[in-house]
């Protein structure tokens, strides 16, 4: 599908091809390392219209033969594209809560967001996160030298999957509904009958 071969070490990016998803910066990144095969997919959700798109479309119709831009693919086969890939980077510059950097730490990749208030706010365990593209560069070129910091990331993808579990979900439901049921937030039962708020 990729047209990858084994050998190949792979730093993937998924994203919308948009100004604020950082394609730019993923492009630099991959023009400072040219032993990697650097993979983006996804597509122009407003064609024409797209911000940032006619930078954008010069720059990728000038990259170097490593880099690759899929466009949009099916949902059913991204699991392959993270099993293909050794790194995901998430350069977003703005974003609420996405899915792409969790779909690639549950496929066990190491991911290096974007240090950016929102992911601050989101996640509770800690992350790989990068402030520019020289810290990108950095963390990619470390990733790809050091097979034990490399491990390590994987585990601190695992950690920050594990507050999207279901088990950890269902517990914060229960004691939501039971705080706000002692809080007389919500009617609560009574020998089997539920009492109506007042």
């Amino acid at each position: 599908m990729l047209g990858l071969q084994e050998k190949d070490l792979v730093v993937l990016g998924v994203g919308q091809l948009q100004g604020r998803k950082g394609v730019e910066d993923f492009l630099d990144v991959a023009a400072a390392i040219p032993q990697a095969k650097f993979v983006w997919v996804g597509g122009r959700p407003f064609g024409k219209l797209t911000e940032g798109i006619a930078r954008i479309d010069e720059r990728i119709a000038s990259a170097a033969q490593h880099v690759q831009f899929t466009g949009v693919l099916d949902l059913m086969d991204m699991p392959f594209v993270y099993a293909a890939a050794d790194i995901l980077l998430f350069p977003s510059y703005q974003e609420n809560c996405p899915l792409a950097p969790l779909e690639a730490a549950a496929c066990g990749l190491p991911v290096v967001f974007r240090d950016i208030e929102e992911y601050r706010c989101l996640y509770v365990n800690p992350y790989l996160k990068a402030a520019n593209t020289e810290e990108f560069i950095s963390m990619t070129k470390q990733l790809i030298a050091d097979r034990s910091f490399h491990a390590e990331a994987v585990k601190i993808s695992e950690r920050l999957i594990g507050q999207f579990s279901r088990d950890t979900i269902r517990a914060k439901l229960v004691q939501l509904y039971a705080d706000l049921v002692s809080e007389g937030q919500l009617g609560g039962t009574c020998n089997g009958s539920r009492t109506a708020r007042r």
